[in-house]
């Protein structure tokens, strides 16, 4: 881990030495959590956003290191409604809400193929840190008579589960094209090499698929 975040520090350093040509990002952010209990696999997806502002830097012929600073926002929903027994019913719904600061640090290579236009390949480490995990529900269950009961909450899942751990390192790596220097548009993908659960039988890790657009200053 120290040596990840020495390297992060150099490469921005020495992208900090040229002259930089700042941008802000934006786009589309899907994750998944793959978590292993035991032997069995549970797969959970979410989706949101992320957005911010980074600069690129020139430090070889074609090759240049971008850097930035970015806030994600993802979402899920889970509901469900069953008839328990006889008359009686119940149903829930559940919404998940995380909030992230990234920090990714990338080397690109790139090439100009004509009228303006410049394709580029990245890879590189990126530093996740989740700000703020909430479940919020709703359940409910009928009853003859009585009539229908129900609760609803916001859970802070750092709090309910102390083995969730928000920290994170992703690995990865994407495609994108420049043009006329104007407007930049990249997707890629990355995945978290930390194991975010620290329970003795158990292991969660997360991926993402990223897409955005840029407006180079």
């Amino acid at each position: 881990m120290k040596k990840v975040i020495i390297t992060l520090t150099i490469l921005a350093a020495t992208a900090g030495m040229a002259i930089a040509q700042p941008s802000i990002d934006a786009g589309y952010l899907f994750s998944m959590n793959k978590e292993m209990i035991g032997s069995n696999v549970i797969d959970a997806a979410a989706q949101g956003f992320f957005a911010g502002a980074s600069y690129t830097c020139n430090i070889a012929n074609g090759l240049d290191v971008n850097t930035g600073l970015y806030y994600n926002y993802l979402t899920s929903s889970d509901s469900d409604s069953a008839n328990i027994i006889g008359d009686i019913s119940g149903s829930y719904d559940l919404r998940l809400n995380e909030h992230y600061i990234s920090l990714p640090v990338n080397l690109r290579f790139g090439t100009f193929i004509g009228n303006g236009i410049k394709v580029f390949a990245f890879a590189g480490p990126s530093l996740s840190y989740c700000v703020s995990s909430t479940t919020k529900y709703n359940a409910s269950i009928n009853l003859p008579i009585i009539g229908n009961i129900g609760k609803e909450d916001t859970i802070n899942n750092f709090e309910l589960d102390e083995d969730y751990k928000p920290f994170d390192v992703l690995v990865g790596g994407g495609l994108g094209t420049e043009i006329q220097g104007i407007i930049r548009i990249q997707a890629g993908y990355r995945y978290g090499l930390l194991d975010r659960d620290g329970g003795e039988n158990s292991s969660l890790h997360r991926s993402e698929i990223f897409a955005g657009v840029s407006y180079i200053f």
